[in-house]
């Protein structure tokens, strides 16, 4: 399940029902609808060193390992959808430095925003630029450096309903 509370420390440590636990819950930003519906959702999850969590997440840098995994599929519940988002680019960012938005002002510093951070990218997997499709965001950490944090970006067509 991808988890949503008032702040991202809610569920960094928690488990479903509030219990502590080492491994937390998968979880959306704070700020993203809880709908999956804004222009770029972020999803966070812990890659622990037993591989579960996101784990799988930090392999997505290997260019090979993107390739043979290059769709991802989350379901929503509320709506009862499938949504399936094809992988654009993977990067390895120092988490200090590297802020990830979730709102623009219009849409063309989205579009501009989202294109910048797949070009930027430690791999990119190609495809057209992001012009009116919504961008999800897969981060968990990983240990290049101290502070390293894998993400992975993958698109979905914005729905037009």
């Amino acid at each position: 399940p991808i988890v949503q509370a008032e702040d991202n420390d809610y569920y960094l440590y928690r488990l479903l029902d509030g219990t502590w636990n080492k491994n937390g819950t998968i979880f959306m930003d704070y700020v993203n609808r809880s709908d999956f519906s804004d222009q770029n959702t972020l999803v966070y999850g812990h890659h622990m060193s037993d591989g579960t969590v996101f784990a799988d997440f930090a392999k997505f840098a290997d260019r090979d390992y993107a390739k043979e995994h290059e769709v991802i599929y989350v379901y929503t519940r509320s709506d009862n959808k499938r949504h399936e988002l094809e992988v654009k680019a993977v990067d390895v960012v120092n988490a200090n430095r590297e802020t990830l938005r979730t709102s623009f002002g219009t849409d063309e510093e989205r579009d501009a925003y989202l294109n910048d951070s797949i070009a930027k990218s430690d791999l990119v997997l190609g495809g057209d630029a992001l012009i009116g499709e919504a961008l999800w965001a897969f981060a968990t950490c990983s240990y290049q450096t101290s502070n390293s944090r894998t993400v992975v970006y993958a698109s979905a067509p914005q729905s037009t309903s």
